[in-house]
């Protein structure tokens, strides 16, 4: 028995298998079975051999109403006609396998169990048109269809349907498949008769994505995607091709249009950079040739890149254009996927501590320093650009994770709201109008930190300066400091933090270390325990605004560096004295012991942004409060979206 299915085997190599061969094979016990949802076949030595198997599911929709369609039948059979083809490895149609279904009352179909190959799935039912669906399959798949119902089809196509006529609809979703965005519109779909140049239709369209109603003079998509072929040759073969920058897009060659049916074809497209799409919502007011972006970021080595957004669309080095006007883009260059919405691909390569900057009505100038590319010249906020509005985020791809964040620890001029699309969770800032960030700081009535406001020689609001950059504020903390370091002359110091446990106080005996805070990691999961520092003197409100400096500067072990940033976060919040430096509640609160001196400036954000997460200072992270977004590569490919609010 185990020669005669080796034997077998070696007949039909892979999935070449025929019905008729598998109704053979169904009588010899044991030989197809099925291991963690994975189709499997046993070898002559009794080995198994893994055949992944995948599950297809979707919806079927009314185009018109957009309404789920109940109790449509779905069946998925192999396709041994149409030829899709991409740049993946030619697929065998699985020709043993064939299912069906019907749709639920929310108009879902699902399918398990799919081996890897073409199909086509044709969805019929009482008063609604016939579609035949083609498609090939690699992954586990998702396929939502229009369908569109007797009694609707001449309100959107315009005439009544012609049973004896053929039609043809190509739907050419680009990557990421299934998403709501633009990057499915403005793609040329092309129809031809094999072999020929010629036209192969009566009339080409492209439906309305808010009312499904199908415009003939149209010459590309909408952002559905979606393409109609009116009068298709019946009984011809048919070649299909799509196209749009940026794009390569799966063709299908063979299509067969038959009457009495619709026939569907689904091209995917994938980007021809690898990267992730960002979506920029412009609520702005700004016209879009007003409004410049610039993507810079650095390979693994530091030299820094930027977007060649008007040519290659992929990053090229900085040496190209060591002046660097030709960093900046126009919003305006990219494409719209529908009103005040535009959107870019975002490279993977060469974005190492990636920003994405936003200019509005002059463009940023950049460059590289003495020819060296690891030294970038940028816009500065208080220099040239004092007097223009330009704001950043940081979107970082490091080889294995996406990083998405503010970037505000030197000021804040543009409140935006950002989000991966891969699971719709916002961060950054939740405001409608950027002058309710304005508005904020002038209600202030410490006229030292009013002095954070900047604004034009009109008047018109910049942008909010980090309080370490205005000099009125260098002595802020004098009087917390002071406080502190008398309050931990007679209490002891207790905290924890990212696996260390610190102990220590203000030496008040007679010795050397006389007025020294001696620090000690008393226990802990991490290296360094036992370890003790010795912050020598009080630092400076300098120290505290920056995060660094003598005597709390980021050097040193690891945990000396932790404890530091520890220190100067709990100073910035006012909870230098507190008992628990993690207790948000307490953030931001007036004492006995902070004399009422905190950072305003980051107060001010976290009560503006979502989920009062912000980087208003370095290591503002601390404690809970970190604002970043890490996603694998696998997951930002469903994209970012980044809302500019109204200005």
């Amino acid at each position: 028995m185990k020669s005669e299915i080796k034997n077998l085997l070696a007949s039909y190599p892979s999935l070449k298998l025929t019905l008729a061969i598998m109704a053979i094979f169904s009588i010899l016990p044991g030989f197809l079975f099925v291991i963690s949802g994975c189709g499997s076949l046993l070898n002559g030595d009794n080995s198994a051999t893994i055949i992944p198997t995948y599950t297809i599911n979707g919806t079927i929709i009314s185009p018109g109403t957009k309404a789920p369609l109940a109790n449509i039948i779905c069946d998925l059979i192999p396709d041994m006609t149409a030829e899709i083809s991409s740049k993946a490895p030619a697929l065998k149609s699985p020709s043993f396998f064939s299912s069906r279904t019907t749709t639920d009352q929310n108009g879902n179909y699902s399918f398990t169990g799919i081996y890897a190959g073409k199909y086509r799935l044709i969805t019929s039912g009482t008063g609604v048109i016939p579609i035949s669906t083609s498609f090939q399959i690699t992954s586990d798949t998702q396929h939502s269809i229009a369908q569109f119902t007797q009694a609707e089809w001449k309100n959107l196509t315009g005439s009544d349907y012609d049973p004896a006529k053929a039609y043809i609809t190509v739907y050419s979703d680009a990557y990421p498949f299934l998403s709501h965005g633009g990057e499915d519109e403005s793609i040329a779909v092309e129809l031809k008769k094999s072999g020929s140049t010629a036209a192969a239709y009566d009339s080409r369209g492209n439906s309305n994505p808010e009312t499904g109603v199908i415009d003939w003079t149209a010459a590309k998509t909408s952002d559905n995607g979606m393409t109609f072929f009116k009068g298709a040759a019946l009984g011809q073969a048919h070649s299909i091709t799509a196209e749009k920058a940026g794009y390569n897009f799966e063709s299908a060659g063979n299509v067969v249009a038959s009457a009495g049916e619709i026939t569907h074809v689904i091209l995917k497209g994938t980007p021809v950079v690898d990267g992730f799409p960002v979506t920029l919502v412009n609520n702005s007011g700004y016209k879009t040739e007003e409004i410049y972006l610039a993507v810079i970021g650095q390979d693994q080595s530091g030299n820094y890149y930027y977007l060649d957004q008007k040519g290659t669309k992929d990053m090229v080095s900085a040496a190209a254009n060591p002046t660097g006007e030709k960093f900046c883009f126009s919003l305006s260059d990219l494409d719209s996927t529908k009103e005040n919405t535009f959107q870019y691909i975002h490279p993977f390569k060469n974005m190492y501590g990636g920003r994405l900057w936003m200019f509005f009505k002059t463009k940023g100038v950049f460059g590289i320093a003495d020819g060296d590319t690891k030294k970038l010249i940028q816009p500065d906020h208080m220099g040239n650009y004092k007097n223009v509005i330009f704001d950043k985020i940081e979107l970082t791809c490091n080889g294995s994770l996406v990083t998405l964040n503010t970037t505000l620890v030197d000021y804040l001029s543009i409140g935006f709201k950002l989000k991966f699309n891969s699971d719709n969770k916002e961060k950054g800032f939740n405001i409608v109008n950027n002058k309710d960030i304005q508005d904020a700081f002038e209600k202030i009535t410490d006229a030292d930190w009013k002095n954070c406001v900047i604004k034009d020689g009109s008047q018109k609001f910049m942008r909010v300066m980090a309080p370490k950059q205005i000099d009125s504020l260098s002595n802020y903390f004098s009087k917390a400091i002071d406080n502190g370091w008398e309050y931990y002359s007679n209490n002891k110091l207790k905290f924890s933090y990212s696996g260390w446990n610190y102990e220590g106080r203000v030496i008040t005996e007679e010795t050397s270390l006389k007025g020294h805070f001696v620090v000690t990691v008393a226990r802990g999961s991490k290296s360094n325990v036992n370890d003790s520092y010795d912050i020598t003197s009080k630092p400076s409100s300098k120290v505290i605004w920056d995060c660094d400096g003598a005597p709390l500067q980021n050097s040193g072990t690891e945990a000396q560096k932790n404890l530091h940033a520890c220190i100067t976060a709990a100073i910035n919040r006012g909870v230098f004295c507190d008992s628990d430096w993690s207790n948000s509640d307490n953030f931001y609160k007036t004492t006995v012991q902070n004399a009422g001196k905190y950072n305003l400036y980051s107060k001010i954000l976290h009560d503006l942004s979502i989920d009062k997460l912000v980087y208003g200072f370095p290591y503002d992270d601390h404690f809970g409060k970190d604002p970043t977004f890490n996603k694998s590569y696998n997951d930002a490919r469903k994209g970012v979206t980044v809302t500019i609010p109204k200005m």
